[in-house]
């Protein structure tokens, strides 16, 4: 019985594998146009390197992958700031080498201190994953310059900081310039989406098209404001057509919002109305036509269907109150002085990096320097995230390396010009970049497939034929995922409950703050309710690393359905209190005390389990009707029951 057991949940588990493998391989809008352009751009890169005999140039042809991006004008912006960033800091740490050349142990201390720091910068800040590209350029740069003689560090140190990372970097602005995509063509298609998740909703309401507009609730404003900045910034189009795009991003989440609150028994006829314009509208933008003003809705309109209608009305261009704007953060993240997280993730990452440098250095295994090179490619902030990954990152390198040593076996052999080269160089990024556009859970695998394919093909100024060489290298990355595993499960491990807590705090601060406007003036403050969104979609993340941390820092289920519940309910109150038709006195105070409540320390005793149970409170007795109250008023039931 058990065995039976035991064998259908085998077989579940993989056929819902095989159905996430579907998914993250299917093709989608976008995917084919980012997947050539990094594939044609990688194998120009990949011969020029050659051709100019600048060192490492599987790194080089890494970057490409990186810091290509489906938004032409983002990769733009992207290298340009990664070329600066990275020529002041290999100056800087060009200058301190020479002070220290006669002292082996200060030299490896810089490299750790520099390290340190871009680690440090990327996780307190908007740089993000580009600190540990920072880091993995200079450590790997510095590293090549001690095998340098003292004569030639400095012209060595500057020489292959710029040949490494600024050719592929230069050769990236070249290529969107003159074929990327148009960020106001991405725009364009964002907003199409939102428009046909909403028409799917109107015609036939089922789970599949709720659980599509919740996705694209969830996601907020922020990827399409990043883009409509970097609009603005390359003057692609005039302010005037630049404050209609605005408009419209506004509008299609007030849009999705006025849907999601719909009920399909109400008001029939002005929701058939509604998708019938919505419909037109789709067909207009995809024909290049401007969207016409959306017919008269009939006087006993819901407060849905109202706001449906004039967030249509401004996507057409119409007269209406100028949106509010969304509150803007500051580079550095307000506890970047305050986390210790982020000193330990620096600090982690560093030590396994430093390891990996010393072990190789050491038993003078140089082919296995990839290892380094690996933690930072790989480094990530929770443990959660480091468990989920690994599976798929040694899956990645395990294709990837065989795809360079079949390649090395079979194809360099018979390749007789810097042609040949290219189209292996541009088969292996297609298969690599693919993968890596797909869905979250496959892109670390296309992330990894593509630097071990590099790292193994790529050897020196010409293409590799050592198989020792491949093999060695192939070594290093699964060391290096080796390596950043023990350290990010055995030191400091990072759990996913600081995040649930911070996300969850900042979406009832905000929920407060949307409270406040006055009703005239909320259904301009679109903005604000779609941060409130990104702030929730942020959790759901967060709850699905959280199984997979160990029980030392993994909150308890009781916890996690604690703010999972509140969650939900904030969810709801977001539409709710952007919809409403009359204030609620004192709700602001009550979400700002829930919210400081989240964020404290008062959850903290239920994670041993046993604190409270994983329910939905009943509704108190004597709460008002009001849907908005009630809402609160079993939150805060629920936050008594855990803090008694």
């Amino acid at each position: 019985m058990l065995w039976c057991i035991m064998t259908k949940v085998v077989e579940w588990r993989s056929v819902r594998l095989v159905k996430h493998l579907i998914q993250d391989l299917a093709p989608f809008p976008g995917r084919l146009a980012i997947t050539w352009r990094v594939s044609v751009l990688t194998a120009l890169v990949a011969a020029v390197a050659m051709l100019l005999q600048t060192p490492e140039v599987a790194v080089s042809c890494y970057l490409v992958t990186f810091v290509m991006k489906p938004d032409g004008s983002a990769s733009v912006m992207l290298a340009m700031t990664l070329t600066f960033v990275i020529t002041i800091v290999i100056v800087i740490a060009t200058i301190l080498t020479v002070l220290t050349i006669g002292s082996p142990g200060l030299r490896l201390l810089m490299m750790a201190t520099v390290s340190f720091t871009m680690l440090y910068i990327g996780s307190a800040s908007k740089l993000g994953p580009t600190g540990a590209v920072v880091a993995l350029i200079v450590a790997d740069i510095l590293s090549l310059i001690y095998t340098a003689s003292s004569g030639q560090i400095i012209t060595d140190g500057l020489r292959f900081a710029w040949e490494m990372v600024a050719l592929p970097m230069m050769m990236i602005v070249v290529f969107n310039i003159l074929l990327g995509r148009s960020t106001v063509a991405i725009l364009h298609d964002n907003l199409l989406r939102r428009l046909v998740a909403v028409r799917d909703e109107l015609s036939v309401p089922s789970e599949t098209s709720s659980q599509s507009l919740r996705e694209l609730l969830r996601r907020g404003n922020a990827e399409p404001l990043a883009k409509l900045k970097f609009v603005r910034m390359f003057k692609l189009v005039s302010n005037k057509r630049a404050a209609r795009i605005a408009d419209d991003i506004t509008a299609s989440y007030q849009l999705l919002l006025a849907t999601s609150e719909m009920d399909p028994e109400e008001d029939s006829a002005n929701r058939q109305t509604l998708l019938s314009h919505v419909s037109r509208v789709i067909h207009d933008l995809k024909a290049g036509r401007a969207p016409p003003a959306p017919p008269p809705l009939s006087d006993s309109s819901m407060p849905a269907n109202s706001a449906a209608y004039r967030a249509l009305a401004a996507i057409a261009g119409e007269e209406h109150p100028p949106y509010r704007s969304g509150s803007s953060s500051p580079f550095f993240a307000n506890d970047a002085l305050t986390n210790p997280e982020h000193v330990r993730y620096a600090l982690k990452t560093t030590a396994a990096a430093m390891t990996c440098y010393i072990l190789y250095a050491g038993i003078d295994w140089d082919g296995i320097h990839t290892a380094m090179i690996t933690c930072y490619v790989v480094s990530l902030r929770t443990t959660g995230e480091t468990i989920q990954k690994l599976g798929m990152r040694i899956l990645g390198c395990l294709i990837g390396a065989a795809l360079g040593l079949l390649s090395i076996v079979f194809l360099i052999p018979h390749m007789h010009s810097i042609g040949h080269l290219m189209l292996l160089v541009f088969a292996g990024t297609f298969i690599a970049a693919w993968i890596a556009n797909g869905g979250e859970r496959s892109s670390y695998a296309g992330i990894q497939v593509g630097l071990a394919f590099f790292l193994c093909v790529l050897q020196g100024f010409a293409p590799g034929i050592d198989l020792e060489l491949a093999r060695d290298r192939t070594i290093g990355i699964l060391l290096g995922n080796t390596v950043m595993y023990l350290v990010a499960t055995r030191i400091w491990p990072i759990g996913t409950e600081h995040a649930l807590r911070t996300n969850l705090s900042k979406a009832l601060k905000e929920l407060a703050t949307l409270a406040s406007v006055p009703i005239p003036a909320r259904e301009q403050a679109a903005a604000l309710a779609a941060e409130i969104g990104g702030s929730i979609g942020s959790m759901e993340k967060s709850f699905s690393l959280a199984p997979l941390e160990p029980a030392s820092v993994r909150p308890a289920e009781s916890l996690r359905g604690t703010l999972r519940f509140i969650a939900d309910e904030a969810e709801m109150l977001n539409r709710q209190i952007y919809l409403a038709q009359s204030d609620i006195p004192g709700v602001g105070e009550r979400l700002t005390k829930l919210a400081d409540q989240v964020d404290g320390r008062y959850l903290a005793r239920s994670r041993d389990g046993g604190a409270i149970e994983e329910k939905q409170p009943p509704q108190p007795d004597g709460s008002p009707l009001n849907p908005i109250d009630a809402r609160i008023a079993r939150m805060e039931v629920l936050m008594r029951a855990v803090n008694p």
